[in-house]
């Protein structure tokens, strides 16, 4: 384990008002983490190791198309996948929409 850690969530910025982040995934091409709690999202800039002005957002503002709650996100192939309950939101970030909607199991050939 390296030293220092773990640390609170709150010493990347995030409010004392968010006790737990349901989902975060990093985006390594543009040097961004991206926290999801309840209906919101917060934007972590890698470079300066710090939380970006603005937010947080609506998740449903920026990801239109995708439900309010995220239980889980990853990015593969330049895509966002969304989770929410047995429904899985393909999102394209460049077209700003979701192009497939998912069984969650899909990715397990189920």
């Amino acid at each position: 384990m390296q030293a220092g850690y773990p640390r609170g969530i709150h010493t990347l910025g995030l409010p004392s008002t968010v006790k737990k982040i349901d989902s975060a995934f990093s985006d390594k091409e543009k040097k961004k983490t991206y926290f999801f709690a309840e209906d919101k999202y917060w934007r972590f800039d890698e470079k300066t190791q710090s939380m970006e002005p603005g937010f947080p957002k609506q998740i449903v503002e920026d990801f239109p198309g995708v439900e309010p709650e995220v239980d889980a996100v990853f990015e593969v192939f330049g895509f966002y996948y969304f989770f929410s309950g047995s429904s899985q939101f393909e999102f394209d970030p460049n077209a700003k929409k979701v192009t497939h909607v998912l069984k969650s199991n899909s990715w397990l050939n189920c």
